[in-house]
């Protein structure tokens, strides 16, 4: 994921974040187009994620996700990536 992505991604979550509420205490797989996958199982969620084929973070939505302001992270390369 390039610096570009990120920062969308990190937009979107912010812009969104009131609304995320319908995820909580769930795993969300998203991008900057929205959510890919939800799923309380972790594991679920990063196996329909990879099989979207697209770029995406993992997330855990808390309770209380209205609370939250998100900043920007470092990201690995997916082609990178080892699971």
């Amino acid at each position: 994921m390039n610096k570009e992505q990120n920062q969308q991604i990190i937009q979107w979550l912010n812009r969104n974040r009131h609304n995320l509420w319908q995820y909580r205490q769930q795993y969300i797989a998203y991008n900057q187009n929205g959510v890919l996958v939800s799923n309380a199982d972790l594991g679920i969620v990063i196996e329909e994620a990879e099989g979207t084929g697209e770029e995406y973070s993992i997330y855990f939505v808390p309770k209380h996700p209205s609370w939250l302001r998100f900043l920007p992270m470092l990201s690995k390369d997916r082609s990178k990536r080892s699971l």
